[in-house]
């Protein structure tokens, strides 16, 4: 079971890399906002959010939006999308470290791989809490795993 019309805003990813850059270190400055535009459009045309949060992993992680914190914000928003649709990301931290730096930030991995990747290491749960209070408290909760996607 998933739920459909999660949507994000652009503010949203904004507000979410700052905290991010708060709790495991760098400085705000936006880049590119088109490849925001694009991957926050192309999520809130989507119903799946599995296909949500593939999509996002996808072109943030592959695009240099922000001038830090790109990796970061591309996972902990994906896994935000998740939660609010009812799945559970929990692949292990040298999974996430590998796939995330490794593959998706060097152009390495297609969308499909990146669908398979979150598919494989997510569940589905009974809860969909809202997306920003998820996010907020998971990237409170991944503090150290946020520093090693630096």
């Amino acid at each position: 079971m998933y739920y459909s019309n999660i949507k994000i805003t652009e503010n949203e990813v904004i507000g979410h890399n700052q905290h991010i850059l708060a709790v495991s270190g760098g400085s705000y400055g936006m880049i590119d906002h088109s490849n925001l535009g694009f991957a926050v459009d192309a999520v809130n045309h989507e119903t799946d959010p599995l296909k949500q949060a593939t999509i996002f992993l996808y072109y943030m992680g592959t695009g240099h939006t922000f001038e830090n914190g790109n990796k970061r914000v591309a996972f902990e928003v994906a896994k935000g999308i998740l939660a609010s649709g009812a799945w559970m990301l929990n692949p292990p931290i040298p999974e996430v470290i590998s796939f995330v730096t490794g593959s998706i930030a060097q152009g390495k991995a297609t969308k499909d791989n990146v669908y398979n990747w979150l598919s494989q290491y997510s569940q589905p749960t009974e809860e969909n809490p809202e997306f920003n209070k998820i996010t907020g408290e998971n990237i409170e909760k991944d503090k150290e795993l946020l520093k090693k996607l630096n």
